[in-house]
């Protein structure tokens, strides 16, 4: 069931890119694209009393523009996924591309024009789905052969 709604969410994903190219656009202002830091305590390990500490980096993006007389606010570069940085300088360089105050074209959807993007057609990110679907598909394969050798459910 995980693989066939990674499948459907790819599958989305690639539609919404396709379309996000013949949206409308509207003038729009970066009012911010910063990095955000978030630190997480892994303790996954068989010593509880080591615990690793990771990083991990996304950007905050904010752009406003206006559509039809009513003010929005959009977060998305792109209609993939938000990536994840393990380095924060790959973050601040992402988040470079994007520097507060500067004018961007935004692509609108008209049904909805609070859905936005900045990137059109852009499909980074896409593929994400697929992949976490096709490892929750292994992982589970893996398991059921297991439990079926072990003798589960006998």
């Amino acid at each position: 069931v995980g693989a066939m709604l990674s499948v459907i969410a790819y599958v989305r994903g690639r539609q919404l890119a396709r379309a996000s190219a013949r949206w409308p656009t509207a003038a729009g202002t970066i009012t911010n694209s910063s990095v955000i830091e978030e630190l997480i305590e892994d303790d996954s390990k068989d010593d509880k009393s080591i615990i690793r500490k990771i990083h991990r980096y996304q950007i905050d993006l904010r752009y406003a523009y206006r559509v039809n007389q009513r003010d929005y606010v959009g977060t998305s570069a792109n209609p993939g996924w938000t990536p994840i940085y393990g380095l924060r300088e790959q973050a601040e360089a992402a988040a470079g591309q994007h520097k507060t105050g500067a004018p961007v074209t935004v692509y609108y959807d008209p049904d909805r024009p609070g859905n936005a993007v900045l990137e059109p057609d852009n499909r980074r990110g896409s593929a994400a789905p697929l992949v976490f679907g096709a490892i929750s598909a292994v992982g589970g394969g893996a398991m059921l052969a297991l439990f079926v050798l072990v003798g589960f459910g006998q």
